[in-house]
């Protein structure tokens, strides 16, 4: 006994099963396109935080550029990371990224980043 199918289901099937790759590489597109534009605003937000420390921050140093970018894009990867965190694993992540601020902050004097 064989099945028999109609032309136009068979039609219909082939474009369903030829579609999924499309829909597939379509989703994740549009991921890697929404974590480029949080990277993006990341970037911008440590801009113009650094710029407004430098301007009216009352600490006797700025640290460089990079420091805040760093900072804003791990922050981001904590902020927009699509896995499910404890608070411990929060506060254990939020540690990390202040150790490595600070080794920043360390290198940095080392290098002698200039009092304002």
């Amino acid at each position: 006994m064989s099945i028999s199918i109609s032309p136009e289901v068979a039609a219909l099937l082939g474009a369903l099963i030829g579609s999924i790759p499309t829909l597939i590489a379509a989703h994740m597109n549009n991921r890697v396109r929404a974590r480029e534009q949080m990277r993006e605003v990341a970037v911008r937000a440590a801009i113009e935080g650094w710029r407004f420390n430098a301007e009216h921050g009352a600490a006797p140093y700025v640290l460089p550029l990079e420091h805040s970018i760093f900072h804003a894009a791990k922050m981001s990867e904590l902020a927009f990371s699509d896995e499910k965190i404890t608070p411990e694993q929060l506060s254990e992540r939020l540690k990390e990224i202040s150790a490595l601020v600070d080794a920043l902050a360390t290198h940095a004097a080392s290098v002698g980043v200039k009092a304002r």
